[in-house]
């Protein structure tokens, strides 16, 4: 079984503030300041990718944590996005 594949979602703003991006759902009028983590995996969306893709991402930053736990994350993470309508799956 194929993974979804996350994307961003086109009703998205983004500006960046030190390491942190800072994402504007125009739709929704929300606003939510991602960590510097939760920043690195905003930006490699800016092309689809899989909880697989994002997880050894951030394994290649952070090698000394486990693969398992980065995944656990990046899931946690992407939930999060879901939830404020700021990417959409496939």
């Amino acid at each position: 079984m194929a993974e979804k594949v996350y994307r961003r979602a086109s009703a998205v703003e983004e500006t960046t503030v030190g390491e942190r991006a800072v994402l504007y759902h125009s739709g929704s009028g929300a606003a939510v300041v991602l960590n510097p983590t939760a920043s690195l995996l905003w930006k490699r969306l800016e092309t689809p990718a899989d909880a697989g893709t994002l997880s050894r991402l951030l394994h290649e930053r952070f090698p000394d944590i486990e693969l398992e736990r980065l995944r656990s994350d990046t899931l946690a993470a992407l939930d999060a996005f879901e939830k404020h309508e700021l990417v959409a799956s496939t």
